[in-house]
């Protein structure tokens, strides 16, 4: 039985290597940027997180105020675990590590109901399975389940071109940037179907994962600055255990930089709200890339941003 299993994950990688050339070869999930980005290895800068750091952060507008080579590789609702991998594939395969990375956290951080393995952007599995090894086959995740996955939807994908997370923003009417757009229902049934209790889970996994994404920058001498985009300041109040959750990301974070855009953080402002679409989404991405690097240009130069 273990034979028959080695030997279709075999065959599942050769089909990979030969189907799907360079990362990520369908159109969308931030194709482009990932293409680039594992082409070239010239980052200076990485951002890495789930949907809110890909909605607010434009790499082109971070590049240009830092004169730092930045590329955005954060992911719809991508977990911890998968930044980690994501971290470990890149550093294994660059010549010349980073300068900084930037990691999106939140009070859903380690939340496996909202964010979750991106089984279908396994490209780092594929090509270096050896790093691996523990986290997936022994932490049983499926990895042939998720390899099928992962060369089926990207041979689906590879040809539409409606997959940008950019491009969803022509599902929403255009915004004033000088006031508030949407309105946020604590009692809605997306937040507490999404969050019983109004509660983040705080799955060990992904806190260990944490710790981990530490250690390898660490080690690379990479420093790492958290980031936390802004949030609508009734969603945050509705959040019944932010408290405990800040509290180990403010541990986690110290002594280096956390830059936190949402109420009660260093970088918190009420106007953002009108910068954004909904809860925790920015709407003027833009808009708040040039604030967000105005800000990080400051956190530089001030010497606070170093590998711990």
């Amino acid at each position: 039985m273990y034979a028959g299993y080695l030997l279709a994950l075999l065959i599942l990688l050769a089909l990979y290597k030969y189907a799907i050339p360079g990362f990520h070869s369908d159109r969308g999930n931030f194709s482009r940027e990932y293409q680039e980005a594992f082409q070239k290895y010239d980052a200076d800068l990485l951002i890495v997180g789930s949907s809110r750091a890909a909605a607010s952060l434009d790499p082109a507008i971070v590049s240009e105020e830092l004169d730092l080579r930045c590329y955005n590789l954060a992911f719809n609702q991508a977990n911890l675990t998968y930044c980690y991998h994501l971290l470990q594939f890149y550093l294994d395969a660059c010549e010349q590590p980073p300068k900084h990375v930037i990691l999106d956290v939140s009070w859903f951080s380690f939340d496996s109901r909202r964010l979750s393995y991106k089984e279908y952007a396994s490209y780092f599995v594929f090509n270096r399975p050896w790093l691996y090894y523990e986290d997936l086959l022994l932490n049983k995740r499926r990895p042939l389940i998720n390899g099928v996955v992962t060369l089926g939807r990207s041979l689906e994908r590879r040809n539409d071109p409606d997959l940008d997370f950019d491009a969803n923003r022509v599902r929403y009417k255009n915004q004033d940037s000088t006031q508030k757009s949407y309105v946020f229902d604590p009692l809605g049934e997306g937040f507490l179907r999404t969050f019983p209790e109004a509660s983040a889970q705080m799955v060990e996994e992904e806190m260990r994962a944490l710790g981990k994404i530490k250690e390898l920058l660490a080690k690379h001498n990479v420093p790492l600055i958290f980031y936390t985009s802004p949030e609508d300041s009734l969603f945050s109040r509705s959040q019944k255990n932010r408290e405990e959750v800040y509290n180990f990301l403010g541990n986690m974070a110290s002594p280096g930089v956390w830059m936190d855009y949402s109420p009660g953080g260093n970088y918190y402002s009420k106007s953002h709200e009108n910068l954004m679409r909904d809860s925790h989404h920015i709407y003027y991405k833009n808009l708040f890339s040039s604030i967000f690097a105005a800000d990080l240009k400051r956190e530089i130069a001030r010497g606070r941003v170093v590998a711990k």
